[in-house]
């Protein structure tokens, strides 16, 4: 059976969890990093040096960084609607993958929710999340208008 090791609040873990779901797979989840602690065990650190989550166990496979349990996910129990195999195909979709990561989810993460949902709303600067919003709806219409 799948395993993930990482608590269920992180947006990284979350990516994984939304997968395994659209895949309709078993799983186990296991509450590791931030309070949970776990994450700096000689154990853990020998599954991801990095100390970070989460990481997925299959089988006699472990790995970490999100956006590879996914792809890996995809490859090993998807659909062609899921991960195509035909490179061409899968190709267009590791891009807008990467872009959300490296482009839409720091325009997202940092400006908005972060103030948003982490932080004391009477310490909220409207203006700069106002600003913080119209550059994300760009974004998005960069997305909406090309894929």
């Amino acid at each position: 059976m799948i395993q993930v090791l990482g608590r269920n609040t992180s947006s990284n873990v979350q990516v994984v969890m939304w997968a395994i779901g659209e895949l309709g797979l078993e799983f186990e989840r296991l509450d590791v990093g931030h309070s949970f602690g776990g994450n700096d065990t000689a154990d853990y650190l020998a599954m991801n040096p990095m100390g970070l989550i989460p990481v997925l166990k299959d089988g006699g496979l472990t790995m970490f960084e999100s956006g590879a349990i996914v792809r890996y996910l995809g490859a090993q129990y998807g659909d062609e609607n899921f991960y195509p195999t035909d490179p061409i195909k899968r190709a267009k979709l590791d891009v807008w993958a990467e872009w959300a990561k490296t482009t839409f989810y720091p325009a997202l993460l940092g400006p908005i929710f972060f103030p948003l949902v982490r932080k004391d709303p009477a310490n909220l600067d409207k203006a700069k999340l106002d600003n913080a919003v119209t550059h994300m709806n760009k974004l998005a219409l960069i997305f909406d208008e090309t894929v």
